[in-house]
C-alpha cells in the first residue's frame, strides 16, 4: 500500500517538514511519489508534480523541499505498487476535469 499525506487549513502553512517526513519513506514506498498544491496567494491551478522513482533518492524532491512550499491545499503521495508497473502513469495524484470543466485531483491508498 501506498502513503499519503493531505493538508486543508484555512491559511496557508510552511508544508516542508510534513512533505520530508513523508518522502523520507520512499525506501519502503519506492515506486514513485507525487505532489499536488495551490500556492500561497494564487489558489487557481494546482501545482502537479509526479515522478516514477524512490521519493529518497529524488534530486526533483530535494529541489522541492530547498524552497518554502507555502499552501492550504496539498497531496503528497509516495507509491508502493500493488497493481502496475513503476511508470509515471501509475504514479499519483492523479488530474481529471468534471463535466462542468472544473480541475481536480486525487490520490489513493491501494488497489
Amino acid at each position: 500500500m501506498c502513503m499519503m499525506l493531505g493538508i486543508d487549513t484555512k491559511e496557508p502553512v510552511r508544508a516542508n517538514e510534513l512533505m520530508e517526513a513523508l518522502y523520507s519513506h520512499g525506501n519502503e514506498h519506492p515506486n514513485g511519489w507525487g505532489l499536488a498544491y495551490l500556492p500561497a496567494g494564487d489558489g487557481v491551478q494546482p501545482t502537479i508534480i509526479r515522478e516514477a522513482q524512490n521519493a529518497s533518492v529524488s534530486e526533483r524532491v530535494q529541489a522541492i523541499l530547498r524552497e518554502p512550499v507555502m499552501t492550504a491545499y496539498l497531496i503528497a503521495h509516495i507509491r508502493r505498487a500493488s497493481v502496475g508497473s513503476t511508470r509515471l502513469e501509475n504514479c499519483h495524484p492523479f488530474e481529471g476535469k468534471d463535466r462542468a470543466g472544473r480541475r481536480w485531483v486525487l490520490a489513493h491508498n491501494g488497489t
